[in-house]
């Protein structure tokens, strides 16, 4: 089921590309990927890094509708999925990595923005578990994130503070409920 909305999203995104020459990048873009958990545009066989490049940083291709697209896919796969599943809330994990934007300025406050973006009916609906890095400021995404409803995992720093001014290294029971400093919810830390 999910590779046949797969297949028919990318073809819906390939159909919106304004030229053959952006369709076959976009393309290329994808089975990069697809093939490797780092793609790099050096190991594209059918685009030059320079077209791919060109392809990312100055066509005019419809990003606004491919993002549209996307998102009304993925609607329609998990509204029908709802409609279909009984039993136990299952598991959504959102992935929130950011890291190639500077946590300041109006990107200090993304990672909360896009979990606000979550259909309410769908935190009904299921489980949702966000995976962020350490790069978040957990004083606002962890408290956010549980006012949303949504449980947050994330990695630490090793000399993160505890509320008693100890590091999170010193713990040495895996699992332990702590309260870290600045923050006053408590978390379950897993070394």
């Amino acid at each position: 089921m999910v590779e046949t909305h797969a297949h028919t999203l990318v073809h819906r995104l390939l159909q919106l590309m304004p030229s053959p020459h952006l369709r076959a990048s976009l393309q290329c873009l994808l089975a990069l990927f697809l093939a490797s958990p780092r793609p790099r545009a050096t190991q594209a066989k059918t685009k030059s890094e320079a077209s791919l490049s060109r392809f990312l940083n100055r066509y005019g291709w419809p990003t606004r509708k491919a993002i549209q697209t996307t998102r009304q896919r993925i609607r329609r796969v998990i509204d029908r999925y709802q409609t279909a599943h009984r039993g136990r809330l299952p598991i959504v994990y959102a992935v929130v990595d950011l890291t190639g934007l500077e946590k300041t300025g109006k990107y200090q406050d993304l990672a909360l923005a896009l979990l606000r973006q979550i259909p309410q009916a769908w935190r009904a609906c299921f489980k949702i578990r966000v995976l962020a890095d350490a790069g978040f400021s957990t004083t606002e995404l962890i408290p956010g994130a549980q006012t949303l409803g949504v449980e947050v995992i994330m990695s630490a720093r090793c000399n993160r503070r505890l509320a008693d001014d100890t590091s999170v290294q010193a713990l040495t029971q895996r699992g332990q409920t702590v309260t870290l400093k600045d923050l006053s919810i408590p978390v379950t830390v897993s070394a």
